[in-house]
């Protein structure tokens, strides 16, 4: 259990409260409290395990940018450097292609 203790004697109690709930919430305190607060069966343990490694794995795709379908590819950026070219009225028509 965190704990946290004055500073000097006139410190204020609402100091001293929000330094004590920060000692807590850095500690999950109020997380395992919830934990050990009922029985969790194995079979919902397994789901909660599963959802979280479903996040996980999602998160990971996000960042590394990796596509499971073909649909979910970027389109091809060349062709939209194309579209740019087209419709810029200084481009030559050497730039246009």
């Amino acid at each position: 259990m965190p704990s946290v203790s004055l500073r000097h004697p006139y410190e204020r109690f609402d100091v001293l409260w929000r330094r004590f709930k920060k000692a807590v919430d850095k500690a999950d305190t109020f997380k395992d409290l919830h934990k050990h607060e009922a029985y969790e069966k194995p079979s919902e343990k397994r789901k909660r395990e599963k959802c979280a490694a479903i996040k996980r794995t999602q998160a990971k795709l996000e960042e590394e940018k990796i596509y499971k379908h073909p649909w979910m590819k970027p389109k091809n950026k060349k062709k939209k450097k194309e579209r740019e070219a087209s419709t810029d009225p200084w481009a030559t028509s050497k730039d246009r292609g």
